[in-house]
């Protein structure tokens, strides 16, 4: 068990605390909910048409493990000693521990066309070291998805706050922060997360031919997210895709 008050009001975590906190019990919470990541892969590979991507915040390295089964050149990085001592044996090369908070990512400049990082930022407390980071090891015109809690008000930012999700803001605040930092930023639907085949296989969806289920996808996931959010208070979630410019010899990103 975590001791809550430990962590309240560090200005950010050593790698020692993200062991303690990123242990055995969070995994086992928060991440067997959604299992589908050949789902998650294959709308990545849509959206970002990947060659050689990155995925903070890998966790257990399901996702990579995805990505690699459809010929991308993926590679995953996470703080968690304990979830990257359960990724795939034979992809053990491609994962690294990682302080986002500190640690400079182990990439050379413009490494890599592509970049996930699915519910992470908001786990970082120095999210202007990662940015300049991010910047850093992705290639001119290179894309970079990110998905987000989503505070609407500022108000409802102290409800979203834990000793995990540290860093919340509204959606405009994310995308201020991410063109500060150089990128072009578009708004991007994670529709391509509902799975046909799951919990809506008996309505045969996944039979309509495309983009019929592309559509069918966009409408569900509009209902998640203007209705079913409402009833029932959930958080929605912010999602956006940076590009980082090919001409940015004008852009000045502090190191």
């Amino acid at each position: 068990m975590v001791n809550v008050d430990k962590f309240v009001g560090k200005e950010y975590y050593e790698n020692s605390d993200l062991q303690e906190i990123y242990g055995k019990d969070y995994y086992k919470k928060s991440y067997e909910i959604f299992k589908k990541w050949n789902v998650k892969a294959e709308f990545i590979r849509k959206i970002l048409s990947p060659k050689k991507l990155l995925d903070i915040g890998c966790a257990e390295g399901w996702l990579v493990s995805e990505l690699v089964k459809l010929n991308v050149d993926a590679y995953g990085i996470d703080g968690s000693i304990y979830a990257l001592s359960k990724v795939e044996p034979s992809l053990k090369d491609r994962f690294q521990q990682v302080n986002l908070n500190l640690d400079k990512l182990p990439f050379e400049d413009q490494t890599f066309d592509s970049i996930s990082c699915l519910h992470t930022i908001e786990h970082i407390h120095l999210v202007e070291h990662f940015m300049k980071e991010l910047f850093r090891v992705t290639k001119d015109s290179g894309r970079i998805w990110i998905l987000t809690p989503s505070y609407e008000y500022v108000d409802m930012r102290t409800l979203g706050r834990s000793i995990t999700d540290v860093n919340v803001k509204t959606p405009k605040e994310w995308e201020s922060l991410f063109f500060d930092y150089g990128f072009i930023v578009k708004k991007q639907r994670h529709y391509g997360f509902i799975n046909l085949k799951g919990r809506l296989a008996p309505l045969r969806l996944y039979k309509l031919p495309e983009p019929l289920q592309t559509w069918a996808k966009y409408a569900i996931q509009w209902y998640l997210d203007n209705v079913r959010q409402r009833k029932k208070k959930l958080t929605k979630e912010a999602s956006f895709v940076l590009i980082k410019p090919e001409l940015h010899s004008d852009v000045k990103v502090e190191t």
